[in-house]
């Protein structure tokens, strides 16, 4: 049984994606009313085994696929016994007991992995990233807080941090940090990604050789519109098909890695 739990990108991303994919999905009962009122997640709902029981519906799971916040997830991942695991970036609030938690069969959804664009980008000899994100100015939930596995680096820039280590696995990796923006240079300045958090619109650009090979509001394209799938859903079914149950596995080593560039700039 794959379960997913997490009320928000849980339904509206993993479970779309699953469902995609053809696969069989459980979630929980207490979530079937959000499906049911969101226009693009409604057909789905007959396509979904809705469960009361979530300690036993944790404990029956083969897969588990956990999109709550950082510190639910690292809670429940801790006393799972089982081995395909599917864990939110950041998997845990820290980057220490993030790495508490990885083992054999984790895979984390680094979707920029699984954009087109990151494949042109493999292919080339160098390239970079520039990302000028404005955050919602709705609320300030945990996605914002440092401590809690929010803020730019841990719930942003770790996208970067998988990104240089899936290009240049085990390269070198230099980092700038300023009250504007975050710089990462990998492999001697073969790949050069910039962060930028501004109040102004959103963009992401990637180029090589002087060439832009993509450019949007975000890595997924334009700004979604309510009620329309979410534009991460593609690359979600490709991490899916390719990696958790296919043979782009991520190792042990590929965390861990993240993790240690974590740590550095977080120190």
């Amino acid at each position: 049984m794959i379960l997913v739990l997490g009320g928000g990108f849980g339904l509206y991303g993993h479970l779309a994606a699953l469902i995609g994919e053809g696969r069989r999905v459980a979630t929980l009962a207490r979530y079937r009313a959000i499906v049911e009122a969101r226009i693009e997640l409604a057909p789905l709902v007959d396509s979904v085994e809705w469960l009361d029981d979530e300690p036993d519906a944790i404990a029956r799971a083969d897969t588990l696929v956990l999109a709550r916040r950082p510190v639910d997830n690292a809670l429940i991942a801790r006393q799972w016994p089982g081995t395909r695991l599917v864990i939110e970036k950041p998997i845990a609030a820290r980057p220490a007991d993030a790495d508490a938690l990885v083992r054999p069969g984790l895979s984390v959804p680094y979707l920029y992995l699984h954009c087109d664009w990151f494949d042109q980008l493999a292919q080339a000899d160098s390239g970079s990233i520039d990302w000028r994100i404005a955050p919602s100015p709705a609320g300030s939930g945990w996605k914002r807080d440092p401590a809690v596995g929010g803020g730019p680096l841990a719930y942003y820039f770790i996208h970067c941090a998988a990104v240089a280590e899936a290009l240049f696995p085990g390269a070198d990796q230099a980092f700038r940090i300023t009250d504007k923006a975050i710089t990462l240079t990998t492999a001697g300045g073969r790949l050069s990604q910039r962060l930028e958090i501004t109040p102004l619109a959103s963009n992401f650009t990637v180029k090589t050789a002087g060439t832009t090979l993509f450019e949007g509001d975000s890595a997924f394209g334009p700004t979604p519109l309510a009620g329309a799938p979410d534009p991460r859903i593609g690359p979600l079914r490709r991490f899916y098909r390719e990696t958790v149950f296919g043979r782009r596995v991520q190792t042990p080593a590929f965390h861990h890695a993240v993790h240690h560039l974590w740590q550095r700039m977080a120190a």
